[in-house]
């Protein structure tokens, strides 16, 4: 069994991390979109549900997960908020 290059471990898994970062950010800014928008929101929500599916198939299993979970954290923190403000103005 061959000894692998700990750079390339590293390099490969920041690739990844990174990959997932940029699709739970588009992700986001997908979902705002769509609670600007008041048509076609169920087929942007759609659009920003397939990013996930992205990240397995690009990234693996692990990143899917990440970017789910990420993106929901990510919803309630920015989105949420937002959507609230706009009620009361």
């Amino acid at each position: 069994m061959a000894k692998q290059d700990y750079g390339q471990t590293v390099k490969g898994r920041t690739k990844k991390l990174t990959l997932t970062a940029l699709l739970i950010a588009l992700s986001v800014l997908i979902l705002l979109l769509a609670s600007y928008l008041p048509s076609g929101r169920m087929g942007i929500v759609a659009v920003a549900g397939l990013l996930p599916a992205a990240a397995v198939i690009s990234a693996g299993l692990r990143a899917g997960i990440f970017c789910y979970i990420g993106t929901g954290i990510a919803v309630h923190c920015v989105v949420r908020p937002l959507s609230r403000i706009e009620k009361f103005n």
